[in-house]
């Protein structure tokens, strides 16, 4: 499986290079790519898999590969969904990052560039959400527990 939490580190470094050199659809898209290691690295680390949807010892967790879509990815890890719902802001982040202009991981094929204040919201939704969701990551180190048969 690949290791997404590392993926997460060099597309950070990436998206601010891009950001920094204003080239706006490439931090857009590459940002949304950035959010979305991010949060594959917390459901995998979160969940104790080693693989989708079943272990390679062979148990069968069913947990699948999240789509580009990121409240999909945030479905496996409930209590980040819990989290998210009790804020509008945080939720207002996510569309923006999801949508940008189009959805974030269809930029790659857009010539045209993002609206300069749709990129500011842009860039003020992509590190708040970063940053909430490296917090939320801290406080959820452990994996979850697995419920196991009774042991006698």
């Amino acid at each position: 499986m690949e290791n997404f939490l590392l993926a997460y580190q060099a597309r950070e470094l990436d998206t601010e290079v891009l950001i920094n050199a204003n080239r706006k659809v490439g931090a857009v898209h590459l940002g949304g790519c950035t959010v979305e290691c991010l949060l594959k690295g917390i459901i995998v680390r979160r969940n104790g898999i080693d693989e989708w949807e079943e272990d390679k010892d062979g148990r069968k967790h069913g947990i699948k590969r999240p789509s580009h879509i990121l409240i999909k990815g945030l479905e496996h890890v409930p209590e980040l969904l819990r989290r998210l719902d009790q804020s509008q802001h945080l939720k207002d982040c996510l569309e923006i990052l999801q949508n940008p202009k189009v959805d974030f991981i269809d930029m790659r094929y857009d010539g045209e560039e993002i609206d300069e204040d749709r990129y500011k919201e842009w860039k003020k939704a992509y590190h708040t959400f970063i940053l909430w969701l490296k917090q939320q990551m801290m406080q959820l180190q452990q994996p979850k527990s697995r419920k196991r048969g009774n042991c006698k």
